[in-house]
């Protein structure tokens, strides 16, 4: 038995926080919190975090060097954080607080469900991080030293 601790609509922040956002999962007994929705799991917290944090995305910073190779320059390289979309590099152009977001109306059938298997979470889960303000592709070039 475990319990999600989501944002709610009382502590959303915009373009920070949304509600549903999954902040945590835990085993035992939780505190009410007016800012937090808590649903209880059937799962231990462990098995459920490691469904949860499978759906969250590499991400990186790139870097764009404005001189040749082996050129020495006082100017730093030009910096963009990206994400790994199924091996595309994307730019993250808007960043939220939590990477999940889980919808609780999903969450509620699944519970209310005759069997309610562990990989049924899945269908409440969206990330954050699809958003379309980032899906600007990034033509990132991977060393070999990075690569393994």
């Amino acid at each position: 038995m475990s319990y999600l601790i989501l944002i709610n609509e009382t502590s959303a922040k915009v373009g920070y926080t949304s509600p549903g956002d999954f902040v945590d999962c835990v085993d035992g007994e939780v505190r009410q919190s007016e800012a937090y929705d808590i649903i209880e799991i059937p799962y231990p917290a462990e098995e459920v975090k490691a469904v949860l944090f499978s759906k969250i995305p590499a991400r990186r910073v790139a870097l764009r060097h404005k001189t040749p190779e082996n050129t020495w320059t006082f100017d730093e390289p030009e910096r963009r954080e990206v994400w790994n979309d199924s091996g595309i590099w994307k730019e993250v152009v808007e960043r939220k607080h939590y990477p999940l977001n889980i919808d609780k109306s999903v969450i509620a059938a699944w519970l209310a469900g005759k069997e309610v298997e562990l990989s049924g979470i899945e269908n409440a889960i969206s990330r954050n991080i699809d958003r379309e303000e980032n899906q600007k592709i990034i033509p990132v070039t991977e060393s070999e030293s990075i690569r393994g």
